[in-house]
């Protein structure tokens, strides 16, 4: 019997300041500026903790568990200077836009994994993975008071998904020069997304519900006959099954 356990903080702060000019290829003399910048943060707590137990000679049980929080947010603001001059105005319009987000996300994870070595040379293997994760977003744009009609929304929304994962593979060595792999997983999400708001006239709608099927097939074979030479060939197959609701 083997345990294992750890935590992990994770911290990042970032900034980035920016500007583009757009140029006039005919007509009217002039252009567009933008300068902008942005601030970043985030902040992630990750648990986990682990076990390995043999209860035979050729037999390994595997379980997993993982738990993650992460907090993350991103304000940012730019400024658009048009000009124009000579035949006719472009129409654009001096504006400061302000955009900010924040995301909560958290995830629980936990897997069980079995794996069989009684025949020699080869060994079976069984994993089933789960996955839950919940993340809630807060996005709001405006314009710093003063300025001339810029986008204005806000979005306050709160997605679930939930991913399962399941495996079944061999791995053989009948003779050494010559390594055979099999492996099926089937990969089955889910998607759910509730409470959305957007205060913006005309906003088209939205995806409530969506799931997903994924069937893998894979099979490999390596051949070394000696030490300078290799060969690998290399099959695989992946059908995946949509449906989308709301």
């Amino acid at each position: 019997l083997y345990t294992s356990g750890g935590y992990l903080f994770r911290n990042l702060d970032g900034k980035a300041e920016w500007g583009r000019n757009y140029y006039q290829s005919s007509g009217a003399l002039g252009g567009r500026n933008y300068n902008g910048e942005e601030d970043s943060d985030l902040n992630s707590n990750i648990l986990a903790w682990g076990l390995n137990f043999k209860p035979l000679k050729n037999l390994l049980l595997t379980t997993r568990l993982r738990y993650e929080n992460t907090e993350k947010s991103n304000s940012s603001q730019y400024t658009r200077d048009g000009t124009s001059y000579g035949f006719g105005y472009n129409g654009v319009v001096d504006f400061t836009q302000k955009y900010d987000n924040n995301v909560d996300e958290s995830t629980f994870g936990e897997s069980v994994g079995l794996e069989y070595k009684g025949i020699a040379r080869t060994r079976f293997y069984m994993d089933t993975e789960w996955e839950q994760s919940e993340v809630k977003y807060l996005q709001t744009a405006g314009g710093v008071a003063g300025t001339a009609s810029p986008t204005t929304f806000w979005r306050d929304s709160h997605v679930d998904f939930n991913k399962d994962t399941y495996t079944l593979g061999v791995n053989t060595r009948p003779i050494r020069p010559l390594f055979v792999s099999g492996r099926y997983r089937r990969i089955n999400k889910e998607n759910d997304y509730t409470e959305y708001t957007d205060t913006k006239a005309g906003y088209p709608g939205w995806i409530g519900d969506n799931s997903r099927t994924t069937d893998e097939y894979t099979l490999r074979t390596d051949i070394k006959p000696n030490k300078l030479i290799a060969f690998t060939v290399k099959y695989q197959d992946s059908r995946t099954n949509y449906d989308v609701s709301k």
